[in-house]
């Protein structure tokens, strides 16, 4: 590759002015680029080729190829401005409370907003604010929490203090008998589909920038009973908190996100009632309805969230809160 495609970085190399292992790499970075940018390479890189550095090499070739192939370069662009996206990452979650958040976006957008973030961390680190006494990075994720209220990071970033949260988040938490005697350290996060430690609740709900509201207790032995098609919220509440997730064989889709579907058809003469209905995600409610797909409750009273599918084919699946059996015939 020195020889015949750089030759003026292998003269020099020759000549004792190159390092053996600085040449390689040199030659490395070109291996499968055009003609052209190899010798623009070999052009601008062989008078600093014995104390040039991996960025500086990496941006000579960007370079060439922006200036040699801009529309190949453009067409690179457009897919990967396809692929941007904001994603939370819910494995990361753990009995911490602390995940991560994946951000792939243009520059100059992700520019500003490190900037702002910047700006907000460095605020919340000046007495009487949340952040004081905590690093930098600490006080940057704290940062994240204040751009998720437009209001609140508009008052801070122009010296006021911040009104009353604009954002509402609801936690639906389960806790145990002996939890309301603080003898139960871990609670459910339905939001998250996951336990949590009681104290992290506990910080969540105790911060200085967030509104608490506690809505009434659901009880879900309660027998609610709708005489329209359409369910109520309460309703849909119920069925959510009793199956946490789509009730399709191994689907685990949230019921959060699903469709509450009614068993038996509500022209049918199929009541609106927590005993009728279950969450569906949209995709398994659609192979239902126009499928051979069918299901019923066990039983709905002793046994609430337990149904037993039957596929096209015949063969039977039990779906229960502990997974997805196959049914085998005799």
């Amino acid at each position: 590759m020195l020889r015949h495609r750089l030759p003026k970085v292998w003269a020099r190399t020759m000549a004792g002015d190159v390092a053996a292992w600085r040449a390689r790499r040199i030659a490395q970075a070109v291996l499968g680029r055009p003609d052209d940018v190899t010798t623009y390479v070999d052009d601008h890189v062989a008078p600093v080729a014995g104390s040039i550095g991996v960025v500086r090499l990496d941006r000579i070739i960007d370079e060439a190829m922006l200036r040699l192939h801009a529309e190949e370069r453009e067409l690179a662009q457009l897919a990967a401005l396809d692929k941007r996206y904001v994603r939370l990452d819910e494995h990361t979650l753990n009995h911490s409370g602390i995940a991560e958040l994946l951000v792939r976006g243009d520059w100059r957008d992700l520019h500003d907003v490190d900037q702002t973030i910047t700006r907000l961390a460095t605020i919340l680190g000046q007495d009487g604010q949340a952040g004081h006494g905590q690093s930098l990075d600490v006080r940057r994720s704290m940062a994240v929490g204040v751009l998720a209220d437009p209001a609140a990071a508009d008052a801070l970033l122009h010296g006021d203090r911040p009104t009353r949260p604009s954002t509402r988040t609801v936690l639906h938490l389960h806790l145990a008998e002996a939890g309301l005697w603080g003898l139960e350290p871990v609670g459910r996060n339905e939001t998250a589909g996951r336990p949590e430690l009681e104290q992290v609740i506990r910080s969540w709900c105790g911060r200085t920038d967030t509104h608490l509201t506690v809505q009434p207790v659901l009880d879900l032995a309660e027998h609610a009973h709708a005489e329209q098609y359409e369910i109520p919220d309460r309703l849909r509440d119920q069925v959510a908190h009793r199956e946490p997730q789509c009730v399709f064989p191994w689907c685990a889709r949230p019921s959060r996100h699903c469709d509450c579907d009614h068993i038996a058809a509500h022209a049918t003469g199929g009541p609106t009632c927590p005993h009728n209905l279950a969450p569906l995600c949209r995709r398994h409610h659609r192979l239902r309805t126009h499928t051979g797909w069918r299901y019923r409750p066990l039983d709905p009273v002793i046994d609430p969230g337990v149904h037993l599918w039957t596929d096209p084919h015949g063969r039977r699946y039990l779906r229960g809160p502990t997974g997805t059996t196959e049914i085998a015939d005799p």
